[in-house]
Parts: C-alpha cells; structure tokens; sequence
C-alpha cells in the first residue's frame, strides 16, 4: 500500500540473496531522502568523508551554494586537510566570506550532532539527525511527495531500532559497515527470475501467477487517514479489488499482529477488506501459537518476520473462472502453501559448525552455529573479510567447501 513497507521486504530479499526488483519507482537504499540521512551518518562517523559532505552540506538549503562548495574543495585539496576542516576555519579565507555565516552555521550544526550521538541511543541520535539538521522541517513542507519520503526516512529510523535491539553493543559505524554490504548485494544474479515488488497503484493492469498483499491492517490498508471518511474508504476498497485480481493462480493475504513502522511499534487490528471476504472462499494458514522468534537477519518489523510470525495467509479454494469485474471474488485457483518455505531444508540441515562455506557475496568463512528455524536453518558464520553474519541457509547464495 505505501513505498515505505518495502523496506523490511528489501532488507530480507537482500540478505537472503533473493534477487527483486522495485516496479515503478527506486531500491528503497537507492531513494534520495535515505541517501542523504546516511550521508549525515556518515559524515558523523568520519568528519574526513568529503563526497557526504558535499551531498548534504546545502541540504535542506542553507545559502550554501556550488561556488562555495566548489572553492572549498579546491582549499582543501590545496591544504590537503578535510573540507570540514575548511569550513571549519572558514573565516581565515577571504574567497569563503560572503559564506562564512551559513558555513559557521553548518558547523553548529554538525557539532550538535557530535553531542547528540555522545548523548542518545543509536536509535534516537538518528531521530535527532533528522530534527537538527532541519531535514524532517524540509520534508514537511513539501506536502504529500515531502510526506511520503518522511515516511521513508522513519522507516530507516525503524531499521536502526531493530539493529540496536538484536546489536545491543552496536555503534554508529557498525550499522553504516550492515547496511554497506545490504546495499552491495542488488541483483547478484541478472538472469535469475526476481521477485517484483510495486504498491497497489502500480499493479494495475498487471497480471502474475502468484501475488502477495501485506499489510493487511486497519491504519496501513485501508490507511489512517481513510478509515474516517466513506468516500476514501471506498477508493481503497476498490484499491484492494485491484490488488486482488492481479493474481491468476495464487493469492496470499497477509497481515502483522505487531509491527514496527515510521520507528513505532504498533498492533493493529485486521483489516476490514480481510473480514469482507467470504469465509469459504479463505483458508487461514495462522500458525495455532506465533512462535517466538523472528528471522535474526531479515530486518522485518516485529511480528512480521521470516516465514510467518503472527501472520495471517489467506487463499480462496477455487472459482470456476478468474474474477469478474464488479465483485470482489478471489482469482481463480488460488491456493497456498504452509508458512514453511517449499524448498529442501537438507540445504540448511547440512551445515555443521566448523564447516567451511563460500558465500557469492561475502566470500568465504567458517560455520559457527547451525540452528533450525520454522522449516530452515538459521547459520552464523564468520566470513574471513566480512566478518559475522547471518542467514537463511535455504535462500542465501552459498555452498561447502
């Protein structure tokens, strides 16, 4: 329903070495508003990071502009120091006075910065990073595009959250070092098929054999700000009929109990379009008890993880024919399968500690751990140049030596 819960998906797709695509729009790594909040990230952890610098140095717009930034550089590489270094000493250098107010400016900020990752959590220093530097202000007052990428930004504030509670000793540079080798890992395999993943606007007149729908919540679809208002509920009715019959042969429906969103852990109730579908047409494949765990790599929100914590599928039996226009009817055939993955666990059960494997992305390592989880096998393994990490062994690219 909204770009922003790509983002747990794309985290998983990547670790797992699951190969996608986002249909219509950008990698959720690749959209401009996450680039430059890590760029500010980054710039915290190493004041020597130039390229990061120049990238967020006017932005929002500080009055800073590409002569200046340009002059800059040309000092700094002169001098052979940093360009915050430069901006620092701004008033030593007579091409930089016309500037020298906003770029001391700049430097407050930065120094503010400092202290609020001496101050905070990992977590809410990357709050205040958004707060301080003026980006949130920014993004509000361009309306609903600025709404949209805020939401995007929150949902990397939700990732540092989940990095913090599985890293408790975690530091800032750990973090931008995880999501290095996430953003390293895009289409490992060009010519392997790829998940396509869209929101609902974009798959209309599109057509797939099997189609998931998640977020099936009141406060996610239909939206929050729709619940209230009969003629917004009724465009995102129709919005989930689109969704609906796009699939040909499969349909799963899905829905978190608890998840984490825009940095918040919420429950939500079921949505409203999961309880208008008839009962014989949804066979509900919940586990009996949500089992305790969650997918320790994939980056999902709480509730949501690996292969179906508290989750809710729901599939129709079989229709005679494909949807008509003018009902909700599910698509013709469409069954579904059980929260385990239907892929050989001997893969995963094979791994033994002490063995060593070949990762197409990490190279190679030495298995440290090797344990069973919800139809695979969860395996930590110390890579020689990647260091420790974790994986689905049934989906991530790799095999022993």
């Amino acid at each position: 329903r909204m770009n922003a819960q790509s983002n747990p998906l794309e985290n998983y797709f990547a670790r797992a070495g699951i190969p996608y695509r986002v249909y219509g729009g950008q990698k959720f790594y690749d959209r401009m508003e996450i680039k430059d909040v890590l760029a500010y990230l980054q710039l915290v952890d190493n004041e020597n990071d130039n390229l990061r610098l120049t990238r967020i140095i006017n932005k929002p717009a500080r009055k800073i502009g590409d002569a200046t930034i340009a002059e800059i550089s040309r000092i700094s590489e002169g001098l052979g120091v940093p360009m915050l270094e430069v901006i620092k000493h701004a008033d030593e250098y007579d091409n930089l006075s016309r500037a020298r107010n906003a770029l001391k400016e700049f430097v407050g900020i930065y120094e503010r910065l400092l202290e609020s990752r001496e101050e905070n959590s990992l977590g809410d220093f990357v709050e205040s990073v958004i707060s301080i530097t003026g980006y949130r202000a920014m993004l509000t007052a361009q309306g609903d595009e600025g709404q949209t990428r805020l939401e995007n930004v929150e949902e990397l504030v939700s990732n540092i959250r989940i990095f913090e509670k599985e890293n408790p000793e975690g530091t800032l540079s750990d973090f931008l070092e995880d999501i290095a080798l996430v953003t390293g890992i895009d289409n490992y395999d060009e010519d392997a098929e790829t998940v396509t993943l869209m929101t609902l606007h974009s798959a209309k007149g599109l057509e797939f054999d099997c189609v998931y729908i998640v977020g099936l919540e009141e406060g996610i679809f239909p939206g929050e700000a729709s619940r209230y208002n009969n003629e917004d509920i009724e465009e995102e009715r129709r919005l989930a009929y689109v969704g609906i019959t796009r699939a040909k042969k499969r349909l799963c429906l899905t829905r978190s109990q608890m998840r984490m969103l825009f940095g918040t852990t919420r429950r939500n109730p079921e949505s409203r379009f999961l309880k208008e579908i008839d009962d014989e047409l949804k066979e509900d494949l919940s586990p009996k008890r949500a089992q305790n765990w969650r997918a320790a790599d994939g980056g999902f929100s709480e509730g949501f993880s690996g292969y179906g914590e508290a989750r809710r599928d729901y599939g129709g039996r079989t229709a005679a024919k494909p949807a008509e226009r003018g009902s909700v009817t599910l698509a013709s055939s469409i069954t579904l399968g059980s929260d385990k993955p239907k892929t050989d666990t001997a893969k995963g059960t094979s791994f033994q500690k002490g063995e060593r494997v070949e990762h197409k992305i990490f190279g190679t390592g030495t298995v440290l751990s090797a344990t069973p989880l919800g139809g695979d096998t969860l395996v930590e393994i110390e890579f020689d140049k990647a260091g420790v990490k974790k994986a689905m062994a049934n989906y991530a690219p790799m095999k022993k030596l």
